[in-house]
């Protein structure tokens, strides 16, 4: 994936608008548009370190969508659901079906 597409990802699921990314990483709007576009313009470091920051993920996550902090935490959570859901079946095995 290329940066514009990490970048889109991870603005849908932080359900961060560019507006809201441009005040955060005070970089002008029609910046962050350049690297959305199809072109692919590259951030410069210090940039592609405050869109980071702002989004909660890595430069390295951003550029290569790979991070091993980024997916062993990501690994980490879906374990904690995995140990939910055994728990919560636990509880609904032992609760008499209503007719």
């Amino acid at each position: 994936m290329s940066f514009a597409e990490n970048l889109r990802n991870e603005l849908i699921y932080s359900d961060i608008k560019i507006k809201e990314l441009a005040h955060a990483t005070n970089i002008p709007y029609t910046t962050l548009l350049s690297y959305l576009n199809e072109k692919g313009c590259l951030p410069n470091v210090d940039a592609g370190v405050r869109i980071a920051r702002a989004l909660n993920v890595s430069v390295e996550y951003l550029v290569t969508g790979k991070d091993d902090v980024y997916t062993s935490h990501i690994k980490s959570l879906y374990d904690i659901f995995d140990r939910i859901a055994e728990q919560l079946q636990e509880l609904l095995v032992g609760i008499p079906k209503h007719k």
